[in-house]
């Protein structure tokens, strides 16, 4: 209905006497009826005008009737919509009156509803919606990151669902990729034909790929992240351009929507090519292998389900079909069965990290929430103790405004709307906040080439619909106590003079927010301390190896389709020259860092040795050239290292662990002795000291440590780590490293160039960032506590200043003084650490699987976080207990 029509409608309402509208419409209609005979019209004719006169404001009245409104409930309305804007205006004014509270209070909610908007983007791109750029991906499946499928059994196993109505499987893999002369290493998804068809992803240019792209007689086609484009192409359209990937030119079929970085957020793709096309561009190691192998297992599979479909019934028709296949392929597909039967099936979302599962996730996600939402709290109390404190100084006006007929629920009302404009613009100005925060994070790319920009991390809807609910929280919660205590003493309390006793409603309600403060506090600085308590102890836990002095680097000569001859010489060129070159002491290559994981695992025998029925003998192994151990400084216990005299063409040695050692010989010395890999006699030729491969937190295995060139004849044809031991800084010789690789191979591409702080951040990485997470919020919501103390101590004594007066004129002291202000805020202070650390007892538990080295009970950091805020409140109430001892007794009297 039209603005002016409304207005008109409201007019006839306001000025009929008789209370009936529709006589007074009436009126009018006839009147204008009458009016048009007179002026020569027909009756019909001028009844069709006093329509067209009257007809909106007769359409207003039809629509008011439909809606059910009569006159008295919209006149009603409208009066309240005009008592809720001079409420708004009379809360804006009274906001301007009084800058430093109204700054101080929007800066707090801004700093709590900020960081909590910023959190929940994170969340809502990683958790809510991690799988961008496809359609309906509540409906995508995963059946599992440990299932792995041959490409013959995905074809086989593709049609046999029928809760599927598509099922496409791919691999990450690493490809060299040259373009415009330039080379770098990528990561490359590996797809079906059908991948791209059955996320639903639609391209931004070009095509995407189908199943015509995935035989053997199509021609190699790419299809390119918009990432990737950006980044080679990024004055032109790269479709029909050619790329080379491991050295064999492709085609750019399209390139995705910018949405769309693979199945797998920490590892993003970079550009899909089919499996058939991988395959006529693997890397060496994997020359001469086919597709149609059934026992290669490599191929991870994700599907969509049909409408109507439940997520239950996918699993049973894929077991029963992989039951056959084991019946048909016993050697090929032994053990397919129970994959699926062990295959958990989620939802695809669910699944998007490799290198995280879902309930890890999920679990971090709610404990960072929980830990923002305690900062938001502190946030709130704090405004509330602002808003007591500033209705104690308003309690004259509150009480003429009761004199004169004000209702309690009309000024709570008032109160509620100073509040509610508050929240507003706190909510507003956090939104600004987490919007900065997201902008700055999102530019951060990791050095997996993950990105939370290529993650979609950005202000959306929910994230808005969010941080409204927030302000309406927070006005709930900072507004509510304030304006019921406010108005809770009557027209006499209201306005009575004299400073409120300390067990007075208001100083209590005061009190009990402080408490909450310091209580929520505590509990962020616990945590705090029991992460970065966890980082320091796995920083000083002995990984078996000095990575200090060490710098990294890793190329796969493979890519580039090298031969194992070609491979050798680069391996010991490089090592040669580097052993030579001022500032290095020593240099190798491996297979495996240390703290990295992925070593192999080998069958082996023994001599003279019986397994147990159930004791599976394997060992993971390391291919490593002479001068890998000496590197890292791993100490040799027995026997000697590899030297340069180990070669391919000499007898097959071997070095193990301590571990090793023991258990196969617990009682002799084993060096001399002999290990058995299938057809393979070596001689172990020294014993070194466990290293910790996979975390600081991994308990020692048995190691063996095989010579690169006497390993399978594909082992030097894949990812290899030149380790370099230097005299000075190692960061200085990553330039030495990279030029002397290009020197000798400039056709391999050189990544993942690190030193000891790089694998140090690695190996404490969930320490490192719960302790700067829980660090930063937990100094946020200890400097609003502490402002919060200064506040409540400095308005005790505003509000005591007659009574400390009368004190100094009796001959009181300024230490006296001093004592008189603290006693209240400490015991405070004290009431609130109680409560944190009761709180803190069973908060802490949910991190505990995330320390280590530390309880989640640890004394010492609940003793010092207790003992730190004790201080940093005592030292935020000593100013203004100072400022009392200086109060002029004549003035505080005269006040009064």
């Amino acid at each position: 209905m039209s603005v002016p029509a409304w207005r008109r409608y409201l007019r006839f309402w306001r000025e009929d006497v008789n209370g009936d509208v529709d006589d007074e419409l009436g009126f009018h209609l006839d009147m204008s009826q009458r009016d048009g005979v007179a002026r020569g019209l027909t009756p019909d004719e001028a009844r069709t005008d006093a329509a067209r006169k009257f007809g909106d404001v007769v359409r207003t009245r039809d629509e008011c009737r439909k809606i059910g409104h009569s006159r008295e409930r919209s006149v009603k309305l409208a009066d309240y919509l005009g008592s809720i804007r001079g409420d708004a205006v009379f809360a804006i004014r009274q906001l301007f009156r009084n800058p430093a509270f109204t700054i101080t209070a929007v800066l707090t909610l801004a700093l709590g509803i900020g960081v909590n908007g910023f959190i929940f983007s994170l969340v809502d791109a990683v958790l809510l919606r991690p799988l961008g750029g496809v359609s309906a991906p509540d409906r995508l499946v995963s059946l599992g990151a440990d299932l792995s499928l041959s490409y013959p059994d995905y074809l086989d196993l593709r049609e046999v669902d029928p809760a599927l109505s598509g099922l496409a499987a791919f691999s990450d893999r690493t490809t060299a990729v040259a373009v415009a002369g330039a080379t770098q290493v990528a990561n490359v998804g590996v797809v079906t034909g059908n991948y791209f068809s059955v996320l639903g992803v639609t391209p931004l240019r070009g095509r995407l790929l189908g199943l015509g792209d995935d035989t053997p007689q199509a021609a190699p086609v790419a299809v390119l992240s918009a990432g990737f484009a950006r980044r080679f192409f990024p004055d032109e359209d790269p479709v029909g351009r050619s790329i080379d990937l491991n050295g064999v030119p492709v085609v750019v079929a399209g390139v995705a929507s910018p949405e769309f970085h693979g199945t797998e957020l920490d590892s993003p793709d970079a550009l899909w090519i089919t499996a058939n096309t991988w395959i006529a561009l693997a890397p060496t190691a994997f020359v001469g292998r086919t597709l149609q192998r059934r026992g290669w297992s490599w191929l991870s599979v994700v599907g969509r389900l049909r409408p109507g479909a439940q997520l239950g019934s996918v699993k049973a028709p894929l077991v029963a079909a992989a039951a056959r296949h084991e019946l048909a392929y016993p050697d090929e597909d032994r053990g397919l069965k129970k994959q699926f039967l062990d295959a958990d099936v989620t939802r695809a979302g669910d699944a998007s990290f490799s290198n995280f599962s879902h309930h890890t996730l999920v679990r971090s996600a709610v404990i960072i929430l929980a830990v923002v939402a305690m900062v938001l709290l502190v946030a709130c109390a704090n405004v509330a103790n602002l808003l007591l404190a500033r209705a104690t100084a308003r309690q004259t006006e509150i009480g003429v405004r009761l004199a004169i007929g004000a209702r309690r629920a009309r000024l709570v009302r008032q109160l509620l709307t100073e509040a509610a404009i508050l929240a507003i613009i706190g909510a507003a100005l956090g939104l600004v906040v987490a919007a900065l925060a997201a902008t700055a994070v999102s530019r951060v790319t990791f050095a997996n080439g993950f990105s939370f920009g290529d993650a979609g991390l950005h202000l959306t809807g929910g994230v808005y619909a969010y941080a409204t609910a927030l302000g309406v929280i927070t006005t709930a919660l900072f507004g509510l106590v304030p304006a019921m205590s406010a108005t809770a003493g009557g027209i006499v309390g209201a306005i009575r003079t004299g400073a409120p006793t300390t067990s007075s409603p208001r100083r209590t309600a005061q009190r009990m927010i402080l408490v909450a403060q310091v209580a929520l506090s505590l509990v962020l600085v616990i945590a705090a301390g029991l992460f970065v308590r966890s980082m320091r102890r796995a920083l000083e836990t002995n990984p078996g190896f000095d990575g200090s002095h060490v710098a990294t680097a890793t190329i796969n000569i493979g890519l580039v389709r090298s031969d194992s001859a070609r491979g050798d010489a680069i391996y010991n060129l490089v090592r040669s020259r580097l052993d030579h070159t001022p500032g290095v002491r020593v240099a190798g290559w491996g297979k495996t860092l240390p703290l990295t994981g992925g070593e192999d695992a080998d069958g082996f025998t023994i001599d003279n040795y019986v397994p147990a029925s159930d004791e599976k003998m394997e060992v993971a192994d390391n291919a490593i050239s002479p001068g890998y151990l000496r590197a890292f400084s791993i100490p040799l216990l027995r026997g000697r290292f590899f030297t340069d005299d180990d070669r391919a063409t000499s007898p097959h040695v071997v070095i193990i662990n301590r571990t090793m050692a023991q258990r196969y010989w617990p009682n002799t010395n084993p060096v001399g002795l002999h290990v058995y890999f299938g057809n393979d006699t070596t001689t172990i030729v020294g014993v070194v000291g466990d290293v910790k491969y996979h975390s600081l937190v991994e308990r020692p295995q048995p190691y063996v440590y095989r010579l690169l060139g006497q390993t399978s004849a594909d082992m030097g044809l894949n990812r290899q780590n030149l380790v370099v031991r230097t005299v000075g800084d190692p960061a200085a010789i990553l330039g030495v490293m990279r030029r002397t690789l290009h020197d000798i191979a400039p056709e391999v591409p050189v990544y993942e160039m690190s030193t000891p702080d790089d694998r140090a951040d690695r190996a404490v990485g969930t320490q490192r960032l719960g302790a700067f997470v829980l660090g930063l919020f937990s100094l946020l919501a200890l400097a609003i506590t502490v402002v919060g103390i200064y506040g409540l101590s400095g308005y005790g004594v505003t509000q005591r200043t007659r009574e400390i007066g009368v004190r100094i004129a009796l001959g009181a002291r300024a230490p006296s003084v001093v004592k008189l202000v603290l006693n209240e805020t400490v015991v405070t202070i004290a009431l609130g650490i109680g409560v944190g650390l009761v709180v803190s007892v069973a908060a802490t538990r949910t991190v505990r699987s995330f320390l280590f080295g530390v309880s989640a009970m640890d004394l010492v950091t609940f003793v010092g976080a207790s003992a730190i805020l004790l201080a940093t409140g005592i030292l935020a109430a000593l100013i203004p207990a100072l400022r009392a001892t200086r109060v002029d007794p004549v003035v505080a009297l005269r006040t009064e």
